[in-house]
């Protein structure tokens, strides 16, 4: 978390911010949900819940810009997900 950051509630929200999130200086995240994963830019307004990890979001309001994960990791990522647990 940058110098300048808030993360306040709206609309009776509480912002739940997840693991290794880059909160970059004067951005706001205002009652969003934010996932694991996502760099929120300077000086953005996060209004919206982010649900795609390794994702850039950037703007006032704060929109997607870019993704940080190459196509080619997210696909062996959604196939590794989908292996069956040996401990189970």
């Amino acid at each position: 978390m940058s110098a300048g950051v808030t993360v306040g509630q709206a609309h009776d929200v509480i912002p739940a911010i997840g693991d290794n999130v880059e909160l970059t200086m004067d951005c706001q995240v205002l009652g969003a949900q934010v996932c694991d994963h996502v760099t929120v830019g300077a000086g953005a307004v996060l209004v919206k819940d982010v649900t795609t990890p390794h994702t850039v979001w950037a703007g006032v309001p704060a929109r997607q810009v870019s993704n940080k994960f190459p196509e080619a990791n997210m696909a062996r990522e959604k196939r590794v997900a989908q292996v069956p647990d040996p401990r189970a």
